[in-house]
């Protein structure tokens, strides 16, 4: 691609573009790891997929090769890179993996990119081989017939979208019997029968009209209701969760309205000597956290300022305390020239009234 853009003229944005991103070394590591795992991994598993002599049954082992083989590639790129790891033994040696495992200036890019990859992927085969039951004979005869992958129903809803789309008028029954009449070859097994019988059949295929017409209005008016009852159940779910939202809001509100906002360190330290015990101390720096964080939505220096726990283990006064104050200092700091636009503080330069009482 880079001789070929080289020799024929970046004239586009679009190939300019290419022309740049081919230039990136890590690009090209990364182009080059996802040529491996394809050549490796994915295109010998789909030909195992299509492969009609394989169970469906028989997958579970076929995915614990891949994951031991992706196991050992993470923790030995350099032999994923030169084509030693090959779960199926089905990998085509044509000129593009040659191409692929020949050594180049990328190759520790190349393998930091797989570091990172094939231990991803390695999870993905182990979810698909996690639950597997044994079963015996009898369930492995009758699962005899079922498909490895979704290539035939992706297949029939691409086939609906294409009638839609040239036949937009056309009801649903007409595209379902259309779609059935193509795929099961309904024409060529006509063909087959006697003139009479293909008479007959077409003939009770008339008269039974009407009742398939009932039925799938019936059908499609079970469908509609039970849309329906989704769409109010959602609702419904997201009216609660507003409700319980704007309750939050208002018993946070409340609560600052008893302690008041804190808006200095000294403020902070002045009130806290006001509370006598732990836990009213826990309670006024608790509400205080609360309120800046779901009220004012001011956006922290770090996320664990919110937190009023740790690895299980709860904070105590002291460590509430330094992070309101973080918040505090952080509201009232005014942004440099070098703050990241759409960082500023919520509180910068404002404050807030209060009822001025006695807490206790």
């Amino acid at each position: 691609m880079t001789r070929f853009i080289n020799g024929f003229g970046a004239t586009n944005k679009l190939l300019k573009c290419v022309q740049a991103d081919l230039a990136e070394p890590l690009y090209m590591a990364g182009c080059r790891a996802l040529g491996l795992v394809s050549k490796i991994i994915t295109a010998p598993l789909w030909r195992c997929l299509e492969d009609k002599e394989i169970h469906i049954l028989d997958l579970p082992q076929v995915y614990r090769k891949i994951e031991d083989a992706l196991k050992r590639g993470a923790e030995h790129p350099q032999e994923f890179m030169e084509g030693l790891t090959q779960p199926l033994q089905d990998v085509e040696d044509d000129a593009i993996f040659k191409a692929l495992i020949l050594p180049c200036e990328n190759d520790g890019l190349t393998a930091t990119v797989l570091e990172n990859i094939l231990p991803a992927l390695c999870k993905v085969m182990a979810a698909h081989s996690a639950h597997v039951a044994e079963v015996g004979e009898d369930e492995r005869e009758s699962s005899k017939s079922v498909a490895k992958h979704n290539k035939f129903p992706e297949r029939v809803f691409a086939y609906l979208d294409q009638q839609m789309r040239t036949r937009p008028n056309t009801s649903l029954l007409v595209h379902e019997a259309t779609i059935m009449f193509s795929l099961n070859k309904t024409g060529d097994w006509l063909k087959a029968l006697s003139p009479q019988e293909a008479d007959d059949i077409i003939c009770s295929a008339r008269k039974r009209a009407r009742t398939l017409r009932s039925l799938f209005k019936e059908r499609s008016e079970a469908i509609k209701q039970e849309k329906m009852k989704a769409l109010e159940e959602r609702e419904r779910e997201r009216e609660r969760k507003e409700e319980k939202r704007r309750l939050d809001l208002e018993h946070f509100t409340q609560e600052i309205n008893y302690y008041g906002l804190w808006q200095s360190e000294r403020e902070v330290d002045e009130m806290l000597n006001t509370l006598s015990t732990p836990k009213q101390k826990m309670d006024a720096l608790k509400a205080q956290l609360r309120f800046r964080q779901h009220v004012l939505r001011q956006i922290p220096p770090r996320p664990e300022v919110f937190l009023f726990s740790s690895k299980g283990v709860a904070h105590s006064w002291d460590v509430l305390s330094t992070n309101v104050k973080t918040l505090v200092h952080q509201a009232f700091t005014l942004p440099s020239a070098s703050a990241p636009e759409g960082g500023l503080p919520l509180l910068v330069g404002k404050r807030v009234r209060r009822p001025k009482h006695k807490l206790f």
